[in-house]
């Protein structure tokens, strides 16, 4: 046995090792939609959310729309680390105002942001980008 689950604790999961420290904690839901409904032409990118300071996400849905009329656009769903940028998902052909989302959860950690990307956009189209997970407290 590697550590304990207490069931009774007012946090939904509290994972503990044998000695009693914690080493993960979740201690709620995060979820939210961002939305740009005047894009700029051509490949705009969009930040969604950063992650807080002490904070750690688990993000189970991570998915994005596209409102416009183009139809040869491709849709990136992108993890932001310091200066680099990591394609979660990448769709095309689209449909209008259809959801697309990303194959697997995501780990993200303080200061790492999500958000998208829409190669060959027209000026003002829209995108929206939800997301739904668990908050972390890091212990």
């Amino acid at each position: 046995v590697i550590g304990k689950v207490d069931i009774n604790s007012p946090i939904p999961l509290q994972v503990s090792s044998k000695s009693g420290d914690k080493l993960l904690g979740v201690s709620g839901v995060v979820r939210g939609i961002y939305s740009n409904t005047n894009l700029s032409a051509g490949t705009p990118r969009v930040t969604a959310v950063t992650v807080p300071a002490g904070e750690m996400w688990m993000i189970t849905h991570f998915g994005i729309a596209y409102v416009g009329t183009v139809s040869t656009v491709v849709l990136y769903l992108e993890l932001t680390v310091s200066t680099s940028i990591y394609k979660i998902g990448w769709f095309t052909p689209v449909v209008n105002a259809g959801w697309y989302f990303s194959p697997a959860p995501i780990l993200v950690i303080a200061g790492e942001s999500l958000g998208g990307q829409v190669f060959n956009a027209t000026a003002g189209d829209d995108v929206y980008i939800q997301w739904i997970g668990y908050k972390m407290n890091l212990p």
